[in-house]
């Protein structure tokens, strides 16, 4: 009970804020708050005095609550004054607020000032900031409530209650930025990404009372959700440099690296500083720790994998992200009872996505073939089936089987949704073949696309890219103008950004090469804006630009710039199962320029990886791998 002085008639407030504060707190986050009825029942204190410090103490181990408040009312003229504090089950104070009512007829708006100030100040995240401003820019306690609600469960991984909690606050005050904000966040990681573009774009639109500091952060998230990584980056790298503390900042830098570094010619890993100030400033973050955790798979980590997957086991046992997670460690430490069952369970609509990650992050090409297969199987839906026939492909092509790959591909027009998807695909591998192709084969597949062009003007590129390769100019550069004047539906034009006219460079970089104007080549491909979503990049293979990120490493490695062909190349790794028929060939240029730059165990280290991947190659494909093996041999007599 809170201690009141004043006039008589105020009294009520002793217990009176008992039952109102119990209210306003209970639920908020991860709180619950102690029957007020039963807590009053146990303690009698009279009403100007306040509770003995050992006595809350005793009574919240009664209750075996882990926190007490306690406070005080003072009355003057009319005028409430009302201060309460939070205290830890030690004893030591935690939180205060204070808050004023400048008549009995504010006492109602005081209490939910007054709670405001106390949940804000709870938050002991790196996030807290954010959290403690939310406090200040909603009226609404209903509304923050359920932003911290929200936040809480975001922090968990809980991705689809947390969009539902932030979808709640925005309900109860429509003018909510930050939430908003956290809304577009959870958007991302449930999956639903049209929310996600949305809900920034109000952020921005509800920006006025918040400062200039958190208004970049605002502009900078609508900027990356406009697909634009490049510029997103520099936003945040901006923030950052006047205020590196900003938690939000490196986490959403650390999101544009991974998704949006590889287009631009970085690796994944470039990611891992960011994630890991983010774990400094907030240590049981799910998302950020799921994103190290594909990492350390990446780089082969496998005991520093198992510690934080078991970490991620601790905190949140029974959520999909931990469960991807653990069979990632499963797979790339070769658990095979934790496989086994992996592979017994019924397939879901998220099996392609570990497919992906399997053969990606955890080098497990055998495992990721034997779950792309069960998505391949006749009983499974339509969309399930091309996921899996294009997955194995791919992965077929990583391990230079052509004519296998050729074989799954073929079987993907069989099904009703495909409407000419195999044929793209087997196009665009086709036209950026590591390997030459015969012209006849070539020149067919080009008609049978042509004769059939499947939507979204994705045929045109392919189209493009199979006459650059036949020596046919003209048709390769009027594809390319056809791609300038493509209008995507309007449902699409956001999503897909500058997806046309990137293709139409790429077209035109292919023809140039191949006419031998390789300066030219290379300044088309710089030319793009790669504004593009990045889901789309993964699920629309021609959409992901490893052909072009090859084609920029073999140009540079011709020119001498070894260290910028070697960042191109390793763009390769860590991005989607549609680039991995190129992580071979980057493998063995990596090699070759490391040979090159006098650095033997590199060398060695990426000739292995070109012959390991490609060992069981087809036949025609195998003096390839005998010149690579006998690099092998020279740099490391030891290997036999």
């Amino acid at each position: 009970p809170f201690s009141v002085r004043g006039g008589e008639e105020y009294a009520y407030l002793h217990e009176g804020l008992v039952d109102l504060l119990s209210t306003k707190l209970d639920g908020a986050g991860d709180l619950q708050t102690v029957d007020p009825q039963a807590l009053l029942n146990a303690i009698e204190v009279a009403v100007d005095e306040p509770i003995d410090p050992e006595a809350a103490r005793r009574v919240a181990r009664r209750f075996g609550a882990g926190r007490y408040l306690t406070g005080s009312v003072v009355e003057a003229g009319g005028r409430i004054s009302v201060r309460a504090s939070i205290y830890a089950g030690d004893g030591d104070a935690e939180i205060t607020a204070e808050a004023i009512a400048e008549s009995e007829a504010e006492v109602f708006a005081m209490v939910d000032d007054l709670a405001r100030q106390l949940l804000a100040g709870g938050d002991e995240q790196g996030s807290a900031r954010l959290t403690q401003l939310a406090a200040l820019t909603t009226d609404s306690l209903p509304a923050l409530k359920a932003f911290l609600e929200g936040t809480a469960l975001f922090r968990d991984g809980e991705m689809e209650d947390a969009v539902a909690a932030f979808e709640r606050a925005v309900a109860i005050d429509t003018t909510f930025a930050l939430a908003y904000y956290r809304l577009s966040i959870a958007h991302e990681w449930s999956g639903t990404f049209e929310g996600m573009r949305g809900s920034a774009e109000r952020a921005v639109q509800f920006n006025e009372r918040l400062s200039e500091r958190d208004r970049r952060l605002l502009e900078a998230l609508r900027t990356w959700r406009q697909a634009d990584g490049l510029t997103a980056e520099r936003l945040y790298r901006e923030i950052i440099l006047m205020y590196p503390g900003e938690v939000e900042a490196w986490s959403q830098l650390s999101e544009v690296i991974f998704h949006y570094g590889p287009p631009n010619g970085r690796s994944v890993r470039y990611a891992r500083e960011p994630i890991e100030r983010v774990l400094e400033l907030e240590p049981d973050q799910v998302p950020a720790m799921y994103h190290l955790i594909r990492l350390d798979a990446l780089d082969r980590d496998t005991a520093v994998l198992r510690e934080r997957v078991e970490r991620l086991l601790q905190l949140r046992p029974d959520q999909e992200l931990v469960d991807e997670a653990h069979a990632l460690h499963a797979f790339a430490a070769g658990d095979s009872a934790t496989i086994g069952r992996i592979m017994s369970e019924p397939v879901r609509a998220s099996t392609p996505f570990l497919a992906d990650v399997v053969a990606v992050f955890a080098h497990d090409l055998d495992g990721a073939l034997a779950i792309a297969a069960r998505l391949a199987d006749p009983q499974q839906p339509g969309y399930l089936r091309i996921a899996g026939l294009r997955t194995r492909a791919s992965i077929l092509l990583s391990r230079g089987q052509w004519q296998a790959a050729v074989e799954e591909l073929e079987q993907v027009d069989s099904v009703a949704e495909a409407d000419g998807t195999g044929s793209l695909l087997l196009g665009l591998r086709v036209a950026t073949a590591f390997v030459e192709r015969p012209d006849d084969e070539v020149r067919t597949l080009r008609d049978r696309i042509a004769g059939n062009r499947p939507p979204l003007q994705l045929a045109e590129y392919i189209l493009g890219l199979l006459s650059a390769r036949l020596g046919d100019q003209s048709s390769a550069l009027a594809y390319a103008d056809d791609l300038d004047d493509v209008e995507f539906p309007p449902q699409l034009a956001s999503e897909l950004g500058s997806a046309a006219p990137d293709m139409a460079l790429s077209v035109r970089a292919r023809a140039a090469y191949a006419r031998g104007d390789h300066r030219l080549a290379l300044e088309f491909i710089q030319n793009q804006k790669h504004q593009v979503d990045y889901q789309l990049r993964r699920e629309f293979v021609p959409l992901s630009r490893a052909y072009d990120r090859y084609l920029v490493g073999t140009i540079l490695q011709e020119q001498g710039s070894y260290e910028e062909a070697l960042g191109w190349y390793e763009s390769i790794e860590g991005h989607s199962v549609g680039d991995l028929p190129f992580l071979a060939p980057s493998h063995l240029r990596r090699a070759e320029i490391y040979e090159e730059l006098g650095d033997p165990a590199r060398a060695a280290f990426h000739y292995a990886e070109f012959v390991n991947l490609w060992v069981d190659a087809d036949a025609d494909h195998q003096p390839m791998v005998e010149t690579a093996r006998d690099r092998l041999r020279a740099l490391m007599p030891d290997t036999g």
